[in-house]
């Protein structure tokens, strides 16, 4: 099933959210999923090297943060058409490995 709808990412229910961010304070939603995690989002991606260009990476949500269990996080590339797709394939492939019955993922407001 398919379903489009407009959320603030803190308020979607799911296994997975899926989205790309520069994991930037200046990206609004990075800062309000990292606010509710209590800055530990991005202490995580900073530990792990996170960058511009980079690759999806999963974060497992600290329990009662969010109302998801994890966060799939891919940083825009400079071909968009790219980033987007690795970050779909990325997607289904860890939402298997998981075992998850939902995913949801985050588009920008001008897509």
């Amino acid at each position: 099933e398919i379903s489009l709808r407009s959320a603030r990412p803190e308020s979607v229910r799911t296994d997975l959210l899926a989205l790309q961010t520069s994991a930037s304070p200046k990206d609004p939603v990075f800062a309000r999923l990292d606010r509710a995690t209590g800055g530990h989002l991005s202490r995580f991606l900073r530990r792990r090297g996170f960058k511009a260009g980079d690759g999806p990476i999963v974060y497992q949500v600290p329990p009662g943060a969010l109302p998801q269990e994890y966060l799939l996080l891919s940083s825009p590339g400079s071909d968009p058409i790219r980033s987007w797709r690795a970050l779909a394939d990325a997607t289904v492939l860890r939402a298997r490995e998981l075992r998850l019955r939902s995913v949801a993922v985050l588009t920008p407001a001008e897509v």
